[in-house]
């Protein structure tokens, strides 16, 4: 062979083994950045979940078209912002067009009763498409942006917020934005039904932007309560009176027929029924110090067959949980009886003990309450008077026990002896009026919102 040839080709082999030596040395490289990054991304898991869903609430609910109650949301521009599109929009209806932007069943079952009765249309949107739980400022703004509030309120004389009042704050909040375009131009009615800031984070700027909307916007913002304490909640942390804070219109108590549910044992007129989610050590010290025949729903059911089920037992054991529940006003309105302690005995509770629930009733809120904030009822113990449990109006159809002996004697009375208020027969009649004044209210309302 040639010199010359040889040495080139000695050049050649150096010059590919040499590329292979660098080739394998990136490749190296490249898979160990993977790894310190796989193993950012595993320590910072959590962080990087919730900004991912503060900005497009999790990916797939973007990308994919979910519906619910009867509108679509999909991903349909090239810029990936989400955009929504209904899929029936309100403008055969004759006014006034109306939208529930809710998460609750129950509260959806109960506004689909007032407006049927009130011979008004309801369109309703589940704003858990759009928004978790304690939704965020930034989240809001998001939406704001994109122009969801517009969207949504574009087809709407009102729109009726609730349950969560948070998941809703992009629509109020959007009246803040400098772009009149990107407004609702609906009013709003906001449902508060378990208090108006429920689990958000940025109190400070929630609350300071509710102060300046109350302040600055006339005649499109109204609140209606469920129960006794929301309004007193709502003074409290903002830090200012709002007038206009006189709806109080509770639940209708309805409910629909279910079947007996498959994890109760068989029903029994001897045994009180109840469940011991929110206050697992209460039940434990029962069973162990007294004689009770009770028959627990297990605590990861959350639909246990409604009043219907409730009646095939001797009566219903509750420990309030929260300043009122919506089986509440179902439990009356089908006169299902219901045992709850006294307000001495539950605030004895609450204030003895670990609870289970971080949103449980806080004695203490409603006790700085008294004096400051009108009590809607008068009670013995005047804090109490925020609780709906203790309403001098559902007393009548509700038994009160002051200790747990007491509770121990009411449980060894039979069937009938144990309802000496009459209530299976009372409670319904008393609801079947009562929804006449319930329903007076929602049209008093629609009066002011709309006159």
């Amino acid at each position: 062979m040639n010199p010359y040839n040889l040495l080139k080709a000695k050049s050649k082999l150096k010059s590919v083994t040499l590329s292979s030596a660098s080739i394998k040395k990136q490749v190296l490289a490249v898979i160990g950045t993977l790894g310190i990054v796989l193993v950012i991304l595993m320590l910072h898991f959590h962080e990087i979940k919730v900004w991912v869903d503060e900005i497009g609430v999790s990916l797939n609910r973007c990308d994919d078209t979910h519906r619910y109650e009867g509108f679509s949301q999909s991903r349909v521009d090239k810029s990936g912002a989400c955009r929504f599109t209904s899929l029936h929009k309100n403008t055969t209806h004759a006014s006034p067009r109306v939208l529930y932007y809710n998460t609750h069943a129950g509260t959806r079952e109960n506004m689909k009763g007032v407006m049927q009765s009130l011979g008004m249309h309801l369109d309703e949107f589940n704003s858990d498409i759009v928004a978790h739980v304690g939704n965020t400022g930034r989240r809001s703004r998001q939406l704001i942006r994109e122009g969801h509030a517009a969207w949504v309120c574009r087809n709407y004389d009102v729109v009726i917020i609730a349950d969560t009042i948070p998941h809703g704050r992009q629509l109020f909040e959007s009246w803040l934005h400098p772009d009149p375009r990107k407004h609702c131009g609906s009013k709003i009615i906001l449902e508060m039904t378990n208090r108006f800031d429920w689990d958000v984070t940025d109190k400070f700027t929630y609350y300071a932007n509710l102060r300046k909307i109350i302040a600055t916007t006339h005649n499109r913002l109204y609140f209606v309560s469920n129960n006794n304490a929301e309004f007193a909640w709502l003074q409290d942390k903002l830090g200012i009176k709002v007038s206009g804070l006189k709806h109080i219109l509770r639940p209708l108590g309805l409910s629909k027929s279910y079947e007996y549910p498959s994890f109760l044992p068989a029903p029994s007129k001897s045994a009180l029924l109840s469940k011991s989610e929110y206050f697992p050590h209460l039940y434990k010290t029962m069973e162990k110090d007294y004689n009770l025949s009770l028959t627990l729903i297990p605590e990861h059911e959350r639909k246990y067959g409604g009043p219907a089920t409730l009646l095939q037992f001797k009566g219903f054991l509750e420990f309030p949980y929260q300043y009122s529940v919506m089986k509440f006003y179902e439990n009356i309105a089908y006169g299902v009886p219901q045992y709850i302690p006294s307000s001495r005995l539950l605030k004895q509770i609450l204030n003895g003990g670990k609870r289970a629930c971080s949103h449980c009733a806080r004695v203490e809120a409603l006790e700085g309450f008294v004096g400051r904030f009108d009590i809607p009822v008068r009670t013995l113990d005047r804090w109490s008077g925020f609780m709906d449990f203790y309403d001098p109006l559902f007393e009548p159809f509700v038994y009160y026990f002051d200790s747990f002996k007491e509770l121990e004697r009411i449980d060894g009375m039979s069937w009938l002896d144990a309802d000496w208020k009459r209530v299976r027969e009372k409670g319904p009649q008393f609801y079947h009026s009562y929804r006449k004044e319930i329903l007076d209210g929602w049209r008093n309302v629609f009066g002011e919102v709309l006159g």
